[in-house]
């Protein structure tokens, strides 16, 4: 005779996981950007590591700012 295989009870392993039970099926919607943004927010805390998430999340805006005032002016430039 074969012996009964244990079935992970689902509700068993987020318990013992610590999360809820929807955390099991999550699924990242923009994988890609989110591995962007995490490298992003990864050099920003390289360069200073005492920023916390204010500060991270200013730096972030500014670096942005400043992407698009270049690429502006650089079209810009090309009119003329």
């Amino acid at each position: 005779m074969t012996s009964p295989t244990k079935q992970i009870i689902k509700k068993d392993l987020a318990k013992k996981l610590g999360i809820s039970r929807s955390s099991l099926y999550y699924q990242a919607k923009l994988p890609d950007r989110d591995d962007e943004v995490r490298h992003q927010i990864e050099s920003v805390l390289v360069t200073n590591p005492e920023y916390g998430h204010k500060r991270i999340a200013l730096a972030l805006k500014l670096k942005l700012f400043t992407r698009q005032c270049i690429i502006t002016t650089m079209s810009e430039s090309t009119r003329l």
